[in-house]
C-alpha cells in the first residue's frame, strides 16, 4: 500500500513532493475517516489493494486496521469470558496472554512510523479515530483494550504537539527579506496556515483539547506578527495596508468554511480585518492602529 504523505516536511516553510503537496496542510476530504459510514467502514485487505492502483494516507490504513483489531479484539474477550466463565482481572489477563505479542506489534510499528512523521493532519485524525474506538469498546462494556488505547494516544499527543511547536517555531523564527520578491496578492504562507489552522479546528470540535487549543493559538499569534513583519517590507503605507487586508481576508474565508463562526481564530482574524479596512478607508498608516 503507498502512503500519500511527506515524511520529511516539518515546517510551513518546506516544499512538499508532488504527490503531497495538496494533502500536508488541508484537510480537503482525509476528514471523513471520522465519519460513522467510513468509520466503522469494512476493513482493506492488504492483497486485494496492492493488486489495485489505489493510494491511501497513513490515517485509512491506521483506521482500517484498528477497526479490525477493535472488532476481533470485543469478539475474543466476549468468547473467553464465555468459554472460560472468566470476569474482572482474569479475563483481561487471558486476553492478554493471546493478544498481547499483536498488540505490542502494533505498537512498534506505530512507534516507528510516528518518529519520522512530520504530517501533523494524519497524526491528529489518527488520535481522534482512536477517541472514537475507545467510546465504542467503552459502550460495548469491553474493558479488554483501555491500556491499549491509551498507549496508542501516548505515542500520538506527543508527535502531535511536537509538530505544531516546530511550525510555530519556524513562523517565528523566518525573516522575510529571505523569502523572495512580495506582492500585496495573499502570501503562500498564511494561505497554509489558514488551511492547516481550519483542519486542526475542525476536527477538535467534537473532541476539544485544551492543549491543542493552546497551541493553535501560538500559532496564531506567530502568524499575526509574521504577517505585520511582511507588510513592513513593502515603502508604501498603501501597499501595506492593501496586503495586510487582503491577507487577513483570505485566512478569515478559509477559516470560515470549517471552523464555527464563534472559532477564537474566526473573530481574531475578524476584528484584524476590520480595522485594517478601516485604516484604509480613512487613508491612514498601519502604525496608526
Amino acid at each position: 500500500m503507498s502512503v500519500i504523505l511527506d515524511a520529511t516536511s516539518s515546517g510551513f516553510f518546506s516544499k512538499p513532493s508532488l504527490k503531497s503537496r495538496n494533502t500536508i496542510f488541508t484537510l480537503g476530504q482525509r476528514g471523513a475517516v471520522l465519519s460513522p459510514s467510513e468509520l466503522e467502514g469494512p476493513i482493506l485487505v492488504p492483497h486485494t489493494v496492492q493488486r489495485g492502483d489505489s493510494r491511501y494516507p497513513y490515517e485509512t490504513l491506521f483506521r482500517s486496521q484498528h477497526y479490525a483489531l477493535l472488532d476481533n479484539g470485543c469478539r475474543e474477550f466476549l468468547f473467553l469470558c464465555d468459554f472460560f466463565m472468566a470476569a474482572g482481572n482474569s479475563a483481561l489477563d487471558l486476553f492478554n496472554s493471546i493478544m498481547g505479542k499483536t498488540l505490542s506489534m502494533f505498537l512498534k510499528s506505530m512507534s516507528t512510523y510516528v518518529s519520522d512523521c512530520y504530517d501533523s493532519i494524519a497524526v491528529f485524525l489518527c488520535i481522534h479515530i482512536i477517541l472514537r474506538f475507545r467510546a465504542i469498546t467503552a459502550k460495548r462494556n469491553i474493558p479488554a483494550l483501555d491500556k491499549y488505547w491509551d498507549a496508542v494516544l501516548e505515542l500520538l499527543w506527543p508527535r502531535f504537539e511536537l509538530i505544531l511547536e516546530m511550525n510555530i517555531h519556524s513562523i517565528r523564527n523566518t525573516d522575510p527579506q529571505r523569502l523572495g520578491v512580495l506582492d500585496t496578492r495573499p502570501h503562500y504562507i498564511t494561505r497554509r496556515y489558514a488551511e492547516f489552522s481550519s483542519a486542526i479546528v475542525s476536527i477538535n470540535q467534537t473532541f476539544p483539547n485544551e492543549r491543542t487549543n493552546a497551541l493553535l493559538g501560538q500559532l496564531q499569534v506567530e502568524v499575526e506578527n509574521f504577517v505585520l513583519k511582511m507588510a513592513a517590507e513593502f515603502p508604501s503605507r498603501r501597499d501595506q495596508l492593501i496586503f495586510l487586508i487582503n491577507n487577513y481576508d483570505m485566512m478569515l474565508g478559509v477559516l470560515m468554511e470549517r471552523a464555527a463562526d464563534d472559532s477564537k481564530e474566526v473573530e481574531g482574524f475578524q476584528q484584524l480585518l476590520l480595522a485594517r479596512t478601516q485604516l484604509h478607508v480613512l487613508g491612514k498608516p498601519v502604525n496608526s492602529l
